[in-house]
């Protein structure tokens, strides 16, 4: 997969994760119960965690099963707002999905919105890839949004689909989004 690593978009810089990243990451999300309330890791209680974390997001990268990039401003910014990451299915080489998280600062400016826009048209510009999906608890209503409003298409209800740990100690409910690469190229010309 020849995905860029880095990708540059009107307010975004997004590029493959540094080990300098994880005291951003720590600082500016990862810590932070509020942000993390709807993802599937727990939140960090120290920076090493952050390190793990950025340490695995490299080693899928050089495997090929996950790619993520760090949330920075343009220009060489140290900053990290928050990560996208995108990963193929394994049994369905069509078929990726995408998930993401950016620090409460940076909310309701639509810049979540610029950078899911971004990576899906990477992927989509990718041959042989036609469908990428995104799931959200079913109270995630602002991952929700930026899914809309990229023109991904609400599918339906995952039953106890994913263990958000901040939430429930089990499984929750998920809506199913997708975009359609026929689709997304059509409305994002």
């Amino acid at each position: 997969m020849l995905l860029p690593e880095v990708i540059h978009t009107r307010h975004l810089r997004l590029r493959k994760p540094l080990v300098e990243d994880a005291h951003e990451i720590f600082r500016n999300y990862g810590n932070d119960p509020e942000v993390t309330r709807f993802l599937t890791w727990a939140t960090h209680r120290q920076v090493e965690d952050a390190f793990e974390a950025v340490l695995a997001r490299l080693a899928h990268w050089e495997q090929g099963t996950e790619f993520s990039w760090s949330i920075t401003l343009p220009g060489d910014s140290p900053r990290v707002m928050g990560m996208i990451s995108v990963s193929p299915d394994p049994r369905r080489a069509w078929n990726w999905s995408l998930g993401y998280v950016l620090g409460r600062e940076w909310w309701d400016q639509g810049l979540m919105t610029e950078a899911v826009r971004a990576v899906t048209a990477q992927l989509f510009a990718q041959p042989g890839i036609l469908r990428v999906w995104a799931w959200a608890d079913e109270q995630n209503y602002a991952s929700m949004r930026v899914l809309e409003k990229v023109g991904f298409a609400r599918e339906g209800i995952l039953r106890r689909w994913s263990l958000h740990p901040q939430v429930s100690p089990t499984p929750r409910d998920c809506w199913s989004f997708s975009a359609l690469r026929e689709d997304f190229m059509l409305t994002s010309t």
